[in-house]
């Protein structure tokens, strides 16, 4: 009888088992870490996706509020010039405006956007109170008439341009107080810690408004 013959009867001996199973071992780790791995791009892809689409929708509510600020006018100190009720500075923007109805707030509120920071972090976040002409800031702002913009930030940098002093070109600033008009523009640039893949596309908001409107009045839109 032949070798071969002799192999087809007697079948595989056991080196050649252990080969092939070894061989088997191999390529389930192979399809296996393929597999793990692509399911790690494709999590990471969802979670790029649902950060671009947060930062969309900040952009979004940031350009509708800002775009529709209304130029209420407050009396100046010691009787002076009225004043605009806006103040902007580099890491907060304040102002008067009207938000959507599912923030459960009515008529005019002060809106206030700054950076928060607590537990070891800095986050972009929003509050509102209603608005009362000469009033100040509420000292404790209620925890339900805050919401998180974006979490865990590095930097926060609000920009204006304008001038309101005709001898004056406009010109970028990051202090906005104690003036007769909001600016022309208004800017903010955010930025992220190292290793952080989101990305924040620099954000520039024209308001439209009616600079001619008496004090106290809303302007119209």
């Amino acid at each position: 009888m032949t070798g071969g013959a002799c192999r087809l009867e007697c079948g595989f001996t056991l080196l050649e088992l252990l080969v092939a199973m070894t061989l088997l071992g191999l390529m389930l780790a192979l399809l296996f870490g393929g597999l793990r791995t692509g399911t790690q791009v494709w999590r990471a892809g969802d979670q790029r996706s649902d950060a671009l689409a947060r930062i969309e929708a900040v952009h979004g509510f940031l350009r509708r509020q800002v775009g529709a600020l209304y130029p209420m006018a407050e009396p100046g100190d010691a009787g002076g010039a009225p004043e605009i009720a806006f103040e902007g500075e580099a890491e907060r923007l304040r102002f008067v405006g009207m938000l959507p109805a599912h923030f459960g707030a009515g008529g005019f509120q002060t809106v206030e956007v700054a950076t928060d920071e607590h537990d070891g972090r800095r986050d972009l976040r929003v509050a509102w109170w209603p608005y009362r002409p000469g009033e100040r800031a509420p000292e404790q702002i209620d925890p339900d008439s805050t919401s998180v913009l974006v979490e865990d930030v590095d930097q926060v940098e609000f920009g204006y341009f304008g001038t309101t002093d005709q001898r004056s070109p406009p010109d970028w600033t990051d202090r906005w107080l104690e003036r007769s008009e909001p600016p022309d523009l208004v800017r903010l640039r955010l930025s992220f810690g190292a290793g952080d893949a989101r990305y924040w596309p620099e954000l520039v908001i024209h308001p439209a408004i009616d600079r001619t409107v008496p004090a106290g009045t809303p302007g119209e839109q």
